[in-house]
């Protein structure tokens, strides 16, 4: 008697529903990017940091309200503003909505290529218009880094039902000419049936060195 083999569907994973998966990564990485730096623009603005007895003290904090971002890779909701009690204003929304394209590549590269302190130096300037101290970057990298290792090195499930691999591409302008730049991801389907992004790098192109250098990088 021939034993019966089990049939099993492979789920479909869209090109779409892929992108929007990666995408989700990225605008997370975002969020957490643009809220360390809110904190650090009040800090500046007022001449001391949260708690802190400073004679070079200009204002007072007063809480935070909500605010939506729409960015390149979707709408960030509810990004917690910090207020002061003389009024003053962030300038980081502004200066976010003029280079879009450019702050979302390099806060991607942030989270995907690994945290560097030129990045992130590079991205407090843009956002907030003037050179950082050391002090101001060695506070976000280390932020940042903290939450780049720790989903780096989360534990991953024992099984998995299925593993895509697959790249997608976002457009990035600049100088009004579209680029497009690659992301190479592996997505796992959970025994629940729950989709997970496992892990993802910025490649020049799809090529063998490319998803050799991610696979290892996942194992």
């Amino acid at each position: 008697m021939t034993p019966e083999q089990e049939n099993s569907v492979v789920p479909s994973l869209s090109q779409a529903e892929f992108q929007a998966l990666v995408a989700e990564k990225l605008r997370a990485a975002i969020r957490l990017t643009l809220v360390s730096v809110l904190e650090e623009e009040v800090t500046a603005l007022i001449g001391a940091g949260r708690y802190e007895r400073s004679p070079s003290r200009r204002d007072q904090r007063n809480g935070r309200y909500p605010r939506d971002l729409v960015t390149g890779l979707g709408t960030i909701e509810a990004l917690p503003v910090p207020r002061t009690r003389k009024g003053v204003r962030t300038q980081l929304f502004e200066r976010y909505q003029r280079r879009q394209a450019e702050l979302d590549r390099a806060i991607g590269e942030i989270f995907v290529a690994g945290v560097s302190t030129s990045q992130v130096g590079a991205v407090i300037e843009t956002l907030t218009g003037s050179k950082p101290s050391p002090s101001t970057v060695s506070r976000v990298f280390h932020t940042l880094q903290a939450e780049f290792d720790a989903w780096k090195k989360r534990a991953l499930a024992a099984h998995y039902r299925y593993v895509f691999a697959g790249g997608t591409y976002f457009t990035v302008i600049y100088e009004d000419e579209g680029h497009k730049t690659p992301i190479l991801a592996v997505v796992g389907i959970t025994l629940a049936g729950e989709r997970e992004v496992l892990a993802f790098t910025i490649g020049e192109r799809e090529n063998q060195g490319a998803w050799e250098g991610l696979l290892d990088d996942l194992k």
